[in-house]
């Protein structure tokens, strides 16, 4: 079935899965900063700094797919989020998500 052809269905569970992935984001991401305010040696205190990066970018992401009401993977702002690589042992291209 076509992904436009139910029509409210799908930007509605896109909706959804948007809200429900940033609620988690915002719970894991209070979470990580909670575990800032910890007695952390250097290496541990970089590592959890660097999960928070790549989760406020995460959220970001999603932020931006929701702002731009996308709900096709044919739509721009997602096709912009995938990373495209030659794989020599496959001759083949492989597509991977950014994350």
């Amino acid at each position: 079935m076509h992904q436009r052809a139910v029509g409210w269905y799908v930007p509605l569970c896109v909706y959804v899965c948007v809200c429900v992935c940033v609620c988690l984001e915002c719970s894991y991401l209070n979470k990580l900063t909670a575990v800032t305010r910890s007695k952390l040696n250097k290496i541990e205190r970089n590592k959890v700094v660097a999960l928070i990066t790549i989760e406020v970018h995460a959220r970001d992401v999603i932020e931006k797919l929701s702002k731009a009401n996308c709900t096709s993977v044919n739509d721009f702002e997602w096709v912009s989020q995938l990373r495209f690589y030659w794989d020599k042992d496959l001759n083949d291209c492989v597509v991977k998500q950014v994350g």
